[in-house]
């Protein structure tokens, strides 16, 4: 998801680079790529911030099964829609 959302901030930067170049920069157009940067913004922060979690998650499982100390953790918290849409694909 956050390779899509920055792969299309990308490409919208470069329309907008584009049209500031030509001179025909509008108001309105301004207004809608700064909406749209701060949405990706976002959702990019969102992102990272949750896979920064599962990370540090994953990173204590690490560490407890080598001090064999036993944690519990919510399965709940894995996106399932996204899980299973990445095994259907191979």
């Amino acid at each position: 998801m956050g390779l899509t959302v920055a792969t299309t901030l990308e490409r919208k930067v470069q329309l907008f680079a584009a049209e500031v170049e030509r001179g025909g920069l509008k108001r309105s157009s301004l207004k809608e790529f700064l909406a749209s940067a701060r949405d990706a913004s976002a959702q990019l922060v969102s992102n990272l911030s949750r896979a920064a979690e599962r990370v540090q998650s994953f990173k204590q499982v690490a560490v407890d099964q080598s001090r064999s100390d036993r944690r519990s953790f919510d399965v709940s918290v894995i996106d399932v829609s996204t899980e299973a849409g990445r095994y259907n694909r191979r």
